[in-house]
């Protein structure tokens, strides 16, 4: 498989900002060399969606810089409110490559070195035949160790010790892997950013929610984005229905730190998030990340094997899905139609935000509505088609 690094378009650096409204008026579709009428079926799948009254979502699609759709709708179930831009909606997996990119952030200043062994800067880590997995090895979700436990009873102990971040590190420590490190994809379900939290924390003696917000939400202007929401925050939630729902309501896990599954945001914020990336790292007059650092972070790392924990192909980079896979499952959420360079990621079976460099897209879904995964994993990858179709 091919594993050279994908090129970044050389594009003015990104003045989108979160907070300012006016940044957020739609531009006609011709005039981002969209297609009115595609995007009209666009907004009717998301209107399709409002049947059930549970439903609320945002969606932002944006094109070279420019705002083609900027669209809430739904209620957040709170006294029937309806869903505004700002209200935050818990993103589960979709917040990993804000983790991954916190860390290839730590490689780029020279504090951390992606082919040591984890246990270099945690030693703890290096128990039961893990003192050879690398800092890689994690970001390309093959260390061998998906969870540190098995089946429904593993699955159930990793998510009810969330909210203890010593519990939930002292797990993966004890952890053995399941397969030999390095040998084939294995997607680490929440402890991916557990890992990547700890090693923020062992390099820099900062929470990577603090060093988050240094480093990426404050220059951005990210306000509403955050690992675990704010207590401050309780009355901006989106609450969740469905699958789990009754667990990502409770306070205490949805306040919990947890960059694999508590991340709270917005789609707006989303999308400035990944509109610097596909700038190159920059953001007003601010490089926040070096263009050879996000080449890294987008390097294939698998190229459509089967993920041995999640049982279907997926591509993968060192920090994001990659598009260019065409068959079912969570492997083609961003579309079947995405081209290999799309990068980005899935939250659950009810989110997805990917970036398209070739073609200048940038598109965030984020929904309240967790359905059983090849149904969802079909709407997120039907969806990302309408929007690749409204190019022109």
């Amino acid at each position: 498989m091919s594993m050279r690094p994908i090129p970044i378009r050389q594009v003015a650096a990104t003045t989108i900002s979160p907070n300012d409204d006016n940044t957020w008026t739609e531009v006609a579709p011709s005039a981002a060399g969209m297609k009115a009428d595609r995007l009209e079926q666009v907004t009717d799948w998301l209107a399709s969606r409002l049947r059930d009254r549970h439903f609320g979502a945002q969606l932002v699609v944006l094109r070279g810089g420019r705002v083609v759709l900027d669209r809430s709708v739904g209620a957040t179930n709170r006294d029937h409110a309806r869903v505004t831009p700002g209200d935050r909606f818990v993103v589960y997996s979709l917040g990993k490559p804000f983790a991954a990119l916190c860390v290839h952030l730590l490689a780029e200043r020279g504090l951390l070195t992606l082919d040591k062994p984890v246990s270099v800067y945690w030693p703890e880590y290096g128990q039961h035949g893990k003192q050879g997995v690398t800092v890689r090895q994690v970001l390309q979700h093959r260390t061998g160790s998906p969870m540190p436990g098995r089946g429904v009873l593993g699955v159930l102990a990793e998510t009810f010790a969330i909210p203890n971040w010593a519990k939930s590190i002292r797990r993966v420590e004890e952890a053995t892997p399941w397969f030999a490190p390095g040998s084939a994809p294995a997607y680490q379900f929440f402890s991916y950013g557990f890992i990547c939290g700890e090693l923020v924390c062992r390099v820099t003696g900062k929470k990577i929610e603090e060093f988050f917000d240094e480093n990426f939400a404050r220059p951005l202007g990210l306000t509403r984005t955050s690992f675990g929401l704010p207590r401050s925050a309780w009355g901006e939630r989106v609450v969740i229905h469905g699958r789990g729902a009754f667990l990502f309501n409770w306070r205490r896990m949805r306040e919990a730190v947890c960059p694999s599954a508590t991340t709270s945001t917005t789609a707006r914020e989303v999308a400035v998030f990944y509109e610097m990336l596909r700038c190159g790292g920059c953001a007003g007059s601010a490089r926040l990340l070096g263009e050879e650092t996000i080449l890294a972070a987008r390097k294939p790392s698998s190229d459509g094997e089967v993920d041995r924990f999640i049982k279907a192909p997926v591509r993968w980079s060192q920090a994001f899905m990659l598009g260019g896979i065409s068959s079912e499952g969570p492997g083609c959420i961003m579309g079947r139609k995405s081209s290999r360079e799309t990068f980005g990621h899935g939250g659950s079976s009810c989110c997805v935000a990917w970036c398209d460099p070739a073609r200048e897209l940038v598109s965030v879904y984020l929904c309240n509505k967790s359905v059983p995964d090849p149904i969802g994993f079909a709407q997120l990858r039907d969806l990302s088609d309408l929007i690749l179709d409204g190019c022109e």
